[in-house]
Order: C-alpha cells, then structure tokens, then sequence
C-alpha cells in the first residue's frame, strides 16, 4: 500500500510540474504493391520518456513506443510484412490482428510464431466493415506468467500495440469527421506502474501480496503521453477509443458532463446514435464518438474516468461489497476514484466544420436467434475462477489453453448461439476472433444490454453471475488444422491459460475422423529446420499422395511427393529446402480430397 501512494503522490508531482502535448500516431496508408495494400512493421524496443529527464525502456512498431496506425479500405487486399527485430529479447513473437475476419492462419496468434530476425507474411482480403480495430502481440507459453518474455501481456505491456482504421464507401457517405489528425483523433487509453528509477514498467504482482496478479498503473497514458493536452478546433471531431490497457475498465466522460453520440463499436457503425454523457470501456474493446466543441473556444475540458460512479456489487463468495468490475480484494485506488484521462484546450475551428451528419448511419440486420443452427442447443462457455488450494489459472468449461487440443468444431456456413457465463468473482472481456458478433441478451446480470452494444462486436464483457448471450456467423475461412481463439482480454488471464481454441471445418472436404483414421503419422522433423527436413508418415491404407509445401500467403512453393500411389504403411522422405528463405511454411499432405497440415519454421 505505501508503494501504491508513493506512485500517486509521483504520479501527482509529475502532473503539476508539466503538461504534455497530445500525440496523433503516425499514419500509414501501405503502398500498392502487385495489387495489394502493402505495409512494413517492424517490432523493435527503444526507450521512451514519459517524465522529464526518465527514459523507460518501451517496445514498438517502427518506432520505440506503440506504432502506426493503419488505414485501410474495404475490399482492399492487404499484405502486411512483420519483422521480429526484438533483438535485446531474443524471443519468438506474433502479431494478432484484432477484430479482423480473416483466415485462421492469417490471425497472428500463437500459431504464426515469429522467430528473432524472422519475418512473418500476413496476406486477406479486407472484409471488415468501417471501424476501429487493432494489432498487437499474440504469443502464448506454457509457463504463463512465469514465462515474462513470452507472454501476451508483457509484450503488450511494452508498447507492442497500435490502431487499424478501415474506411468503407457507405460510411464515406454519412457526412462524419474524417480527416485524421485534425477532427479526428484514435484515443489508445492505457495505465502504466513503473520501477522506482522509472527505467522500466513495474512487473506483474507476484501471487501472495493479496493484491491483483495483473498489470495496472497509476499513470494514465493516451496515445503513450501521460495525461496530454490536445489543442483541439472548438467544432465535431470524432474521437476513436481503444482501451489498450491490460485489465483496467474504464467509466468514460467529459469533465463538463456534456453529452456526446456513440457511432460505432469494435466491429462497425451503429444503426443509429447512441447519445449519452457515460460510457465503460473494458481491455479491448473500441468505440467512436462525436463531441461537439462548437461555440467552447477558449475552454479547457477533460476527459476523465468516472470509475467513482461504477454500480456497486456484492461478492457473496468474493470478500463482500465491491463494483461490477473487481471484488474488494482484487481493486485499486483507480477502480473505486475519478481522474483524468486528457485535456482539450479548444481553440478557433480548422478547415471546413462538420456540422451535421446523418445520425441514422448504417443498417444493422439483426440476426435472428431461430436463424441458429444450434438455436435448441446453443453452445455454452463458463468462465471459472482458479481452483483454491491448487495451480493453475482461470479456466473456460474447467479447462485451461493447451494449444495442442482443440475445444470445439464449428461447421462452415452455420450460424451458433453462444451463452458465456461468468461463475468468478469478477467481470471478464471476452473476445472472440474471427468476424464480428451480436449480443442477444445479458441474463442474471446487474444492467440489461446498452444500445451501444447492438452493434457488431468482438469483445463482450461478462459480469459475476451473468450470461451473455451472442450471435455469430461462420460462413467462410474453413480450415480442420488452424484454429482461432476465444479468451479473456484481461492479458494475464490469456496468459494463464483462460483461452479456448476451436475450428471450422468444411464437411465436404474434411472429415477429421477419416483422417485420422487413414493417417496414423504425419510429422516434419526437425522443425525449426536449417533447410534440410524429413518427411514421416504412416499410412493405413494404399492410395495416391501428394504432399505440398506452402508459404503464408497460402502460395504453393512446390510438391515434396507429386501424387504418389503409395502402399499402406510408413514411408519416409529427406527434403533438402535450402533454396526456400526463412520464415513459416505449411506443409499439406492430401489424400482423395483429404488433407492434413503441419506447420514448418526455415531458419537459416
């Protein structure tokens, strides 16, 4: 505790003795390569300074702290190229491009692995409607927490994190602020601890201090500037949220009380505005709002956190009284307090003023619950606290991630009812990957659904005791051997294991079953490979094999074995890949339309 006030009374000082001016990231529009939008990011680590005279040891994209921010337009076909150049780290890496709908081995989770000096190729179409998504690291370890380096939230925690913006031809069309940097403006939120010499972020909180074992800070960053000052035109701007922190909520306002229009969520534009003067904001999640400035030239308003306001709630199991967020014991000063998030100083209007739009945007078709296939039979998800007395972290459906097992098998071209229920004595933000969803019902719960919610998501937060229920459809990007992810985006809650792994499969292509059935063995070996692998595999049942080896934009490179009528039994190849370049490969071998995948790494 006395550390805890010592940082605020830090905190404080640092606040009184200077004020720091509002950054705008970097934008990056890709160049048009062959076609494609093409982009560069490299993953490097620097030092940033928060305070005068500190210098902290950061991470980023293209630059020592966050990165670019990407924009992209609707049907656009991107290819993004990320270099691992966390050199000091000597780590692998991924890079997970949240709320995209995209192939499975596109999606930089823990499978598309980035190994030092290794670059990782990112290759789709854009599909997502307008809206505010994100990048940032994906990895996972075995060793959860314990594992610093390897594990999401550190590397999160660095820095390692930046907007994506898609653009699209109906959104073009409602008259919103558009222009970037001058009426509007991506809004990172994050809190940060350091170490008393400020050289570093502070580490997670060991388990046993009866404290949180997450990261959480007493410093307020926006865009990686602690608590700055936006000198912004006294008209509508728009302002795009992201809560880049690792486990804050945060209860979002103007220090005025002044009411503002919600226009969008994580996967898109509302149906219509959402006028309101509060909003929560869980890890993960985005919204987009417009404030109206016109006629407050010459005043100074904040954004602030109103967490003081967070409807209270009790823990029968959890240590009593808390909020809707946190139980007693896993709070801080910031869940329970008001402060400040940013100030704008609003000064004379720029370029030509947005004075109105179309305040109905977008048509949303609700999905219909019947319209499910499991409509009788919705899937379910439980999300459980640790067990007390033993290891190992918070669970989904009693199971922590193993990356090896897959959790569910999903049907190509279904549409699933999911109900989410939190049984933990705190809330948790659930994200799903793939394409977005849309919440049906929150049930047993302390609030019923926000308008703002009826839009398209990837993030829901679930409260203690509640179910959530979500709408989602599944109508491309099949693949039996690359999965997607479901998890908490609390990140040392993914990192512990509170992450489920599932699949969408093709049944006129793929039966997993036969598959199995017929190929005992498939293994590449040594995997990473200096060039030179061996092919193994036992088979049981005579017919004609190919086996193919593909790069990460799904081109094929060439045939290992070019349809080979093979005898059941175990047959072994020596494959000299010394020509290929480095990086991840997939090696398929395919039998009478059957086909199975294993992932290779070339380094050289």
């Amino acid at each position: 505790m006395k550390k805890i006030i010592l940082l605020l009374i830090l905190s404080f000082f640092y606040s009184l003795s200077y004020s720091q001016t509002f950054v705008t990231p970097p934008l990056d529009q890709g160049a048009m390569i062959n076609g494609a939008k093409t982009f560069n990011l490299n993953m490097q680590t620097g030092t940033t300074q928060f305070f005068p005279g500190k210098n902290t040891e950061t991470a980023g994209y293209n630059q020592n702290y966050l990165g670019p921010t990407l924009e992209i337009r609707k049907g656009d076909s991107v290819v993004i190229n990320v270099t691992n150049n966390l050199t000091s780290w000597n780590i692998n890496t991924t890079s997970h491009w949240h709320g995209m709908h995209l192939p499975a081995m596109m999606d930089g989770g823990p499978h598309q692995a980035i190994i030092p000096g290794g670059t990782w190729q990112a290759t789709w179409k854009m599909l997502n409607r307008a809206s505010s998504y994100w990048y940032h690291p994906h990895p996972h370890s075995s060793l959860g927490l314990s594992d610093t380096l390897n594990s999401t939230s550190w590397q999160v925690y660095q820095g390692l994190a930046a907007m994506i913006i898609v653009r699209d031809t109906e959104t073009d069309t409602l008259g919103l602020p558009s222009t970037y940097g001058v009426d509007e403006f991506p809004i990172i939120i994050q809190d940060k601890s350091f170490t008393a010499d400020s050289g570093n972020f502070a580490p997670v909180p060991p388990i046993g201090l009866g404290v949180a074992t997450i990261r959480r800070g007493e410093s307020i960053l926006v865009n990686g500037v602690v608590t700055p000052d936006l000198n912004a035109p006294s008209q509508m701007i728009r302002l795009r949220f992201l809560n880049a922190s690792n486990a804050r909520a945060y209860r979002i306002g103007f220090s005025d009380n002044r009411s503002f229009d919600i226009i969008g969520s994580d996967g898109g534009i509302l149906d219509t505005v959402a006028n309101t003067t509060r909003f929560d904001i869980t890890p993960g999640e985005r919204y987009e709002i417009i404030v109206d400035f016109t006629g407050n030239q010459g005043s100074t308003i904040q954004l602030k956190a109103f967490n003081s306001e967070i409807e209270p709630f009790n823990y029968p199991t959890g240590g009593g009284l808390g909020n809707v967020y946190w139980n007693p014991p896993l709070q801080d000063n910031y869940d329970v307090s008001d402060f400040e998030i940013m100030t704008f100083n609003i000064g004379a209007t720029v370029g030509t003023p947005v004075t109105s739009f179309n305040t109905e945007l977008t048509e949303i078709i609700s999905i219909p619950e019947s319209a499910a296939n499991n409509f009788s039979n919705p899937r379910t998800y439980e999300l459980s606290p640790p067990v007390p007395g033993q290891t190992g972290g918070f669970t989904i459906n009693g199971l922590v991630f193993d990356p090896a097992r897959i959790d569910d098998t999903i049907t190509l071209g279904h549409t699933e009812i999911w109900d989410i229920t939190n049984i933990a004595t705190m809330a948790h933000p659930y994200h799903i990957h793939g394409n977005s969803f849309q919440v049906i019902s929150r049930t047993n719960g302390w609030r019923p659904i926000h308008t703002w919610e009826l839009g398209w998501k990837d993030v829901v937060v679930v409260h203690s005791g509640e179910t959530v229920r979500i709408i989602k459809e599944f109508t491309d990007y099949a693949n039996p051997t690359m999965a997607y992810m479901s998890h908490c985006h609390i990140l040392e809650h993914e990192d512990i294991g509170m992450m489920t792994h599932w699949v969408v499969v093709d049944p006129a292509v793929t039966d997993i079953e036969k598959i199995e059935e017929k190929i005992n063995e498939f293994s590449v070996y040594p995997n990473p490979s200096d060039g030179n692998i061996n092919l193994s595999m036992n088979i049981n049942s005579d017919g004609d094999y190919t086996i193919s080896l593909f790069n990460q934009s799904g081109q094929l490179i060439r045939n290992l074995v070019n349809d080979e009528y093979l005898k059941a039994g175990k047959h072994n190849y020596l494959m000299d890949l010394n020509d290929v370049p480095y990086g991840v490969y997939y090696c398929r071998l395919l039998s009478k339309n059957k086909s199975i995948t294993k992932k290779l790494v070339v380094i050289k």
